[in-house]
């Protein structure tokens, strides 16, 4: 197979689900941020709040995915309503943690070490 079919195949199969890929994406990377930096283990230790959040982080990307979809974030060709594009959205957050996982091994075999890329905040000395 040479380069001029596989980019057709690209361009008729995978382009237009680049909402999916770009919110399954976005989504892993945020979630990545907000594991590291504010649902962390610690503060879950302070109350409930935060235990809550830090218990039920699994599902934060999912239901964020839905309501993307809900208020409009583009979709694929062919999916109309609210609830399908929330739907969708919801399976593109629910992909988000193998996403950034596939992410990171690509950086990987590159020689790119991103998990020790961002330093954790600083410790209070209280």
């Amino acid at each position: 197979m040479d380069l001029e079919n596989i980019l057709g195949l690209v361009q008729q199969y995978a382009l237009p689900h680049w909402p999916f890929f770009f919110m399954s994406f976005a989504l892993g990377i945020v979630g990545q941020f907000m594991k590291k930096r504010v649902w962390t283990w610690e503060r879950a230790q302070r109350g409930s709040f935060w235990e809550f959040m830090h218990a039920s982080m699994g599902i934060h990307a999912p239901l964020a995915g839905f309501i993307t979809g809900i208020i409009g974030f583009p979709v694929s060709p062919g999916i109309e309503g609210a609830l399908a594009k929330g739907l969708y959205h919801f399976v593109a957050g629910a992909m988000s943690s193998y996403t950034v996982a596939a992410w990171k091994h690509f950086m990987k075999t590159r020689g790119v070490l991103l998990d020790g890329s961002i330093p954790p905040p600083p410790k209070n000395p209280s």
